[in-house]
């Protein structure tokens, strides 16, 4: 497959030019506000919307040798 140089936006199924742009997305989650939405606008979009959360997983989890508990702060 070769790199699609813009984003299908009537696409509702799945293709691989659809799941590389979601990749590419994905990735932009985590740049700062400013570069979502001049990315954003790049790639054809006319409106950006921010949700920010804090993740603090109230949970442990296990590996194969030790119990972990995630700590914040």
């Amino acid at each position: 497959m070769s790199v699609p140089q813009s984003i299908d936006h009537s696409v509702t199924g799945y293709s691989l030019p659809h799941a590389y742009w979601m990749a590419k997305a994905s990735d932009l989650a985590y740049k700062d506000g400013a570069i979502i939405e001049q990315q954003a606008r790049k790639w054809g979009f006319d409106r950006v919307l921010h949700h920010e959360t804090r993740f603090t997983p109230p949970f442990r989890w296990r590996t194969p040798r030790r119990t972990r508990w995630p700590v914040t702060g």
